[in-house]
């Protein structure tokens, strides 16, 4: 189990089908986050390149859903109630919680793609989705870093 303070995430206590979907969740998620990071904040990049290929590679930590939702909520496929109750079911004790939210992540991802473009797959990405990202310390770490708060 995975602990932020009180916090705890059960992703890693899923089960095989589980867990196979929260690593391939955790790493589209990794790569995109560092491809958008990459030219625009290299203190988030470097963040991004330890999950990718440095020492934390295949590890998950909850953050790395946490900024995904807030990117979500950003590009209006999702509202704040939405992600704050994703972020719970994520915390959750019981672990089919646990999977439905990530499996409701994965969904919103794909729905996100379909709607914006991912970022480095293409340079179809929609206009909202490149000003999101101009100002992605501001929108999906300053959320992140404000929860609970």
């Amino acid at each position: 189990m995975i602990k932020i303070g009180s916090a705890k995430y059960n992703v890693t206590n899923l089960d095989q089908v589980g867990r196979k979907v929260a690593k391939a969740l955790t790493k589209d998620v990794v790569n995109e986050h560092y491809l958008i990071t990459k030219d625009k904040d290299s203190n988030l990049n470097y963040l991004w390149w330890m999950y990718k290929d440095g020492n934390k590679k295949d590890q998950f930590n909850p953050f790395i859903f946490n900024f995904e939702l807030n990117l979500l909520e950003a590009l209006d496929i999702i509202n704040k109630d939405q992600s704050d109750h994703i972020s719970q079911m994520l915390n959750s004790e019981d672990l089919d919680n646990t999977y439905i939210a990530v499996c409701s992540i994965s969904y919103l991802r794909k729905e996100r793609i379909e709607k914006h473009g991912e970022y480095g797959k293409s340079d179809n990405v929609s206009d909202e989705f490149k000003e999101v990202i101009d100002r992605y310390p501001s929108i999906v770490v300053k959320s992140y870093l404000s929860f609970g708060k």
